[in-house]
């Protein structure tokens, strides 16, 4: 039979938690019955300690503290509101960088695509991506990824823009590996490295659907710059378009291997991008639907 003290030591543990939402998102990477309505004063928050998992949490929690990272939960008033229409909105946000820059009422650009482009991509990445960021102060979010996404990355850097790096893995894992040689001009530019994982969570295959889930929910336009078909790109396109996101694709030529997933979209009804004038009209115009089955071939 358990004594007084481990009751009491539990019911301290059960206070702590009350008074600490940032300490039950910690929680949240050791024990999956953790729902977003606990952060939210639901009485149900209130029935489960879980001692077992408690220090784990408060390593993590120190390892943030001490890091300079900041965790946004559902409760935080800068958790991207976006993320609460999800099925499955991330409990726990680990962020490197400037959060209230990066998050609060800017508009925001998901860039997404292959890692293998054209040169022509990568150039109208840099004069027109660049020129709509120095006419508009928006945020660029993408994954990290080789090709298009850190070129999209690099482009908001030189332009001085916030870049949100979405990782598939934790902060002390980051992946890909040059994303860590990066990490001053993101943080510099004032951007962020956004990892829903415990910090030495290494990447997993699973991942990335989730991290593309996540990037499709916060842009409010996204662009898909050559994309195969049943590519990771492809996937973020579809999730986009099921959450009712602008959708907006850089054409590129028939035949191209690369080109078969965007002209998908362009034929069933998504954006086509000239220049930086049609992303200014996109962010002025947003809301037009858009067919949530697109490139399903």
């Amino acid at each position: 039979m358990e004594g007084p003290s481990v009751e009491a030591g539990r019911l301290q543990n059960l206070g702590l938690m009350m008074m600490d939402p940032t300490l039950l998102s910690c929680l949240s990477l050791f024990d999956s019955t953790l729902s977003v309505d606990q952060f939210f004063g639901f009485p149900q928050s209130l029935l489960e300690p879980l001692p077992n998992h408690l220090e784990g949490a408060k390593r993590v929690l120190d390892w943030c503290t001490e890091n300079h990272v900041t965790i946004l939960h559902p409760g935080h008033e800068l958790y991207p509101q976006a993320f609460l229409g999800l099925e499955r909105p991330p409990l726990f946000l680990s962020c490197l960088g400037n959060v209230e820059r990066a998050l609060r009422d800017r508009p925001r650009l998901a860039v997404v695509g292959t890692r293998e482009p054209t040169k022509r991509s990568l150039s109208w990445l840099e004069h027109h991506l660049g020129e709509f960021l120095r006419r508009r102060e928006a945020v660029i979010v993408s994954g990290g990824a080789r090709g298009i996404d850190q070129r999209a990355h690099l482009v908001a850097i030189r332009a001085g823009a916030p870049t949100l790096v979405f990782l598939p893995s934790g902060l002390t894992k980051i992946y890909p590996r040059e994303i860590s040689s990066w990490r001053e001009p993101i943080l510099d530019s004032g951007g962020l490295l956004i990892s829903p994982y415990a910090p030495t969570q290494e990447i997993r295959k699973s991942h990335f659907e989730g991290r593309n889930r996540l990037i499709a929910a916060l842009g409010q336009v996204v662009l898909i710059a050559e994309a195969r078909r049943r590519s990771g790109s492809l996937m973020t396109a579809r999730l986009a378009a099921e959450l009712g996101r602008t959708l907006a694709v850089l054409p590129s030529f028939p035949g191209e291997p690369q080109s078969a997933g965007t002209l998908d979209l362009l034929f069933n009804g998504a954006f086509p991008l000239r220049d930086s004038e049609d992303l200014l009209t996109l962010f002025d115009y947003r809301g037009t639907s858009f067919n949530a089955t697109l490139g399903a071939n």
